[in-house]
């Protein structure tokens, strides 16, 4: 038989239970017949069942001046609280537990691996010049030219600077400086931003990363001066693989032969933000 027992009654009688107990006891609910089994030393509360699960309860979770929050729970949630979401106001449905260090309420992660933020592996490779001494870049509508003069900044463990490497492009080689990967298997967050100029108006170019003498088809930007001489900010931005020794530089092309752009600035950043 079924049998419901309301959650004051419940939480009443586990107080008491924990009461009768010493600070070492350990509890075990089990529907199994004639359990022999203790429960296991590292757990102070076992629920054992062969016909069932254990479940949390169902909290709503909504934004709150931008912050994912549990409006439903007084106060400030205990370190470690878990519940679970259904999957409304556009938060994800499944466990959340609530981190009182951060703080704020995070998924449990269904992938192979949780993904966490790791500043010390970081990289960034950036152009040298500056605003009011670009490098000139001859650029033709047949292969990217890649740019030539860049400096390491901050280098991880998971990173190695090329200085002058040799780079295959569609018309033969060319010089650059690539970032190389020497860590782990991993995804990495990647952030690019460019200054430019152009020589005529109406040119239009396109930045592309490559990795390994290959284009990343969803990392680039394409944009068509409206001015000659006029300084103009390109951005991209996404999420890359990347596997140990693979190596990373970015490149221009441009729609119309002999096109000139200046490089004013141009920064390449990577974070690893997890592993396979």
């Amino acid at each position: 038989m079924k049998k419901t027992v309301n959650i004051i009654s419940l939480a009443f009688f586990i107080t008491i239970l924990l009461g009768s107990f010493s600070s070492d006891a350990q509890i075990l609910f089990t529907n199994i017949d004639n359990d022999p089994d203790a429960p296991h030393e590292s757990a102070a509360l076992e629920v054992r069942a062969i016909d069932g699960g254990l479940l949390v309860p169902f909290v709503t979770l909504n934004y709150d001046e931008g912050e994912i929050a549990a409006m439903s729970i007084p106060g400030t949630p205990a370190d470690g609280l878990i519940i679970f979401h259904d999957g409304s106001n556009s938060i994800s449905k499944g466990l959340w537990y609530y981190d009182a260090e951060l703080p704020g309420w995070y998924i449990y992660s269904n992938y192979q691996s949780e993904f966490t933020l790791e500043l010390d592996n970081y990289a960034e490779l950036y152009e040298s010049n500056t605003l009011t001494n670009g490098s000139p870049y001859d650029l033709s509508n047949t292969h990217y030219a890649p740019w030539f003069t860049a400096l390491s900044g901050l280098m991880g463990p998971e990173f190695y600077f090329i200085d002058d490497a040799l780079v295959n492009t569609e018309s033969g080689t060319a010089l650059a400086d690539q970032l190389q990967t020497i860590g782990v298997h991993a995804i990495y967050s990647i952030n690019i931003s460019t200054t430019v100029t152009s020589g005529t108006a109406d040119n239009t170019i396109t930045g592309k990363l490559y990795i390994n003498d290959v284009p990343v088809a969803h990392i680039f930007f394409r944009h068509t001066f409206q001015n000659k001489n006029y300084p103009t900010n390109c951005f991209t931005c996404g999420l890359i693989e990347l596997h140990t020794d693979d190596k990373l530089d970015f490149r221009f092309t441009c729609v119309t032969a002999e096109e000139k752009i200046r490089v004013e600035h141009l920064n390449l950043r990577l974070t690893k933000v997890g592993e396979f």
